[in-house]
């Protein structure tokens, strides 16, 4: 995404690379690692230390560890949890959502430098008015913000249950593996589902506060998501809202 303000010592690689975009991606993520390199080496003598979210930006910037810089790596996302291990134990920190996620990746505290676990904790907007339950509206008011994956995150099956059962609303936002039209389509198809597509933190926040639940499904068919650490369960935490998930996950836990 773009900011139309950047903050001081921010650099935005200006290239879109959608959600789910899968191979689509491979030029504008070949375009971002000369954008890392570039930036890197033209402020050479301004950090000692750079802060790799994600493998593939560890990747990218692992070179300049034999160059004198420490390495830590933050990971958001587990992909190539081998990979990660192996890397963890070579660079000088890691950073886990979770301690659970020293499971996935297969990998002690006792093989890193340094660990350390930050929770995902997203930032809250004070101005937004928690509404909390004590009774159910008319409607059921169901919500799901954040990337949209088809099979895996519930999303089509509460489309399915709340075109068939006029007790619920739901609300989605977000982008992501091609569900954007099947979204807007079911919205045109039934008035108790609205789809805002891609939208600001703030906004974001709004409809989840709004919401008597919040949606936080994690099909365990992609294996990944039994680490999965989403924001979502800290929002939910914030706002006094109710989480659906799955069970055998760590938010289900």
């Amino acid at each position: 995404g773009q900011c139309s303000k950047l903050f001081p010592n921010e650099y935005q690689y200006k290239v879109k690379a959608p959600y789910g975009g899968g191979w689509k991606n491979f030029i504008p993520l070949i375009g971002w690692l000369f954008f890392v390199w570039y930036h890197l080496i033209k402020l050479w003598g301004k950090y000692k230390v750079i802060h790799a979210c994600n493998i593939e930006n560890c990747m990218a910037s692992y070179p300049l560890k034999f160059f004198g810089k420490k390495i830590v790596l933050d990971i958001y996302d587990t992909v190539k949890p081998e990979l990660e291990a192996r890397i963890a134990q070579k660079i000088d920190g890691l950073i886990l959502p979770s301690d659970m996620r020293l499971k996935q990746i297969g990998i002690s505290k006792e093989n890193c430098k340094h660990y350390l676990e930050v929770e995902n904790v997203p930032f809250f907007n004070p101005a937004v008015k928690r509404k909390i339950i004590v009774d159910f509206p008319v409607k059921i008011h169901l919500a799901y913000v954040g990337v949209m994956q088809r099979e895996i995150r519930g999303i089509e099956n509460v489309v399915e249950l709340v075109k068939n059962d006029d007790r619920f609303l739901f609300e989605v936002a977000g982008t992501g593996d091609g569900l954007d039209e099947e979204l807007r389509q079911a919205a045109k198809e039934c008035s108790r589902i609205k789809y805002y597509g891609k939208v600001d933190y703030g906004k974001a926040f709004q409809i989840e506060s709004d919401a008597d639940f919040i949606l936080a499904m994690y099909y365990l068919k992609a294996k990944v998501h039994e680490y999965a650490s989403p924001n979502k369960y800290y929002a939910a935490l914030y706002l006094g809202k109710p989480v659906i998930t799955t069970k055998g996950t760590l938010v289900g836990k």
